[in-house]
């Protein structure tokens, strides 16, 4: 699972066991990836945290960055998805309009800095876009979709990474 954010402080660091999608960024996501929630445990066992280029330039309502400072933000984030409170199979529940997706940081990929983690992103996207068949071309890229381990792990050995199978 492939999980991005532009504009959420420090999310991918431990401090928050799930983030949580709607409005928009749920219709982009189930545009992007209609049957996302007939993934559970058996077929995903870990998510990537990526923090997008415009990540370190986001201003939100307030005027406050969402780039904390910290070097933590400048290195993806392997994360360890967790069962819902609900179902210990599912690591993604749907209530009130909200996707909530459980997880925990397993570990710093530290090797990526951020130059080449906004590289690693687009190459993320632009292979689900290739992949998926009907994304249409829009604004915004979806913030959460799935590729097979197999093809991140294709991916990643481009930056000398790899992920535990």
């Amino acid at each position: 699972m492939i999980f991005r954010t532009f504009a959420h402080t420090r999310i991918w660091e431990g401090t928050q066991p799930n983030c949580i999608y709607n409005g928009r960024s749920l219709d982009i996501i189930t545009t992007w990836e209609p049957n996302i929630m007939d993934i559970n445990l058996n077929d995903a066992i870990y998510g990537l945290g990526i923090y997008t280029s415009t990540y370190y330039t986001f201003r939100n309502r307030n005027g406050e960055n969402a780039f904390d400072g910290t070097v933590e933000e400048t290195h993806p984030s392997l994360l360890k998805l967790k069962p819902t409170h609900g179902n210990a199979d599912d690591f993604m529940e749907y209530q009130n309009g909200y996707l909530k997706c459980f997880f925990e940081l397993d570990k710093k990929l530290a090797l990526i800095d951020r130059t080449a983690m906004a590289k690693l992103d687009e190459a993320l996207v632009s292979f689900k876009r290739r992949n998926a068949g009907n994304i249409e071309e829009g604004i915004y890229d979806s913030l959460y979709f799935s590729l097979e381990s197999d093809d991140v792990a294709n991916i990643l050995t481009k930056y000398d990474l790899n992920i535990p199978i």
